[in-house]
């Protein structure tokens, strides 16, 4: 199971800054250790703000590859990353022509969803093979798209879930609790993954979290 260490953070614009450099510091040692990078990364309206905090940072972008965690049939997320990273020299590539690229990635930023999805992974008939197909992409649920595979995010050199509020919290610590058993697709995939996991939650408005 993995190891989890937890970060709170008092409003977005404090997690927007902390993620970012935390990300930009894999993304470097990885291009310092092997002169490149594959950085998957969530896109959403409530990620706006990180992801920009992560356009800003001083890389040698030229020498990273992104791709989004999950997309639609159009590719819609993967034009938002291009909109933010083409423009500072990196390659984005959709996930209909990523399964060719020199998996793992060396870094997976996943974002929670309703239910507890992760990138293409939700609860239906489809979880367990998305769980444990050897492939690195796989089809969303709703057959619309595609998404990262259980095993393309678990054999990422590094991991970190962002989270909103006390209720997503609270929903992701039960499912790491529930371990394999869990309902929900966030507690499978980390039940079986081995590395160090860094959860950033923001808190809701107004609220005040003393939880390490």
């Amino acid at each position: 199971m993995a190891e989890v260490e937890w970060w709170d953070h008092e409003d977005a614009g404090a997690m927007a800054h902390e993620i970012a450099g935390d990300l930009a510091f894999i993304v470097a040692q990885a291009i310092e250790a092997s002169g490149k990078a594959l950085v998957a990364l969530p896109v959403a309206p409530a990620l706006a703000a990180p992801l920009a905090a992560l356009a800003a940072e001083e890389l040698p972008w030229h020498q990273v590859t992104l791709i989004p965690t999950d997309d639609d049939a159009r590719g819609t997320k993967a034009s938002a990353l291009k909109a933010l990273f083409a423009d500072l020299g990196a390659k984005v590539v959709p996930l209909g022509e990523a399964e060719s690229l020199p998996f793992p990635p060396d870094m997976v930023w996943l974002a929670l969803k309703p239910d507890g999805q992760v990138a293409g992974l939700a609860p239906g008939p489809g979880l367990v093979a998305a769980l444990t197909t050897p492939r690195p992409i796989v089809d969303v649920p709703d057959g619309q798209g595609l998404g990262l595979s259980g095993a393309a995010i678990r054999a990422a050199r590094a991991i970190v879930l962002t989270l909103s509020g006390a209720e997503e919290r609270t929903r992701v610590e039960q499912a790491i609790a529930d371990g394999p058993g869990s309902r929900r697709p966030i507690g499978r995939l980390l039940a079986e993954c081995d590395q160090a996991i860094d959860i950033h939650v923001v808190a809701d408005e107004g609220e005040t979290d003393d939880r390490d």
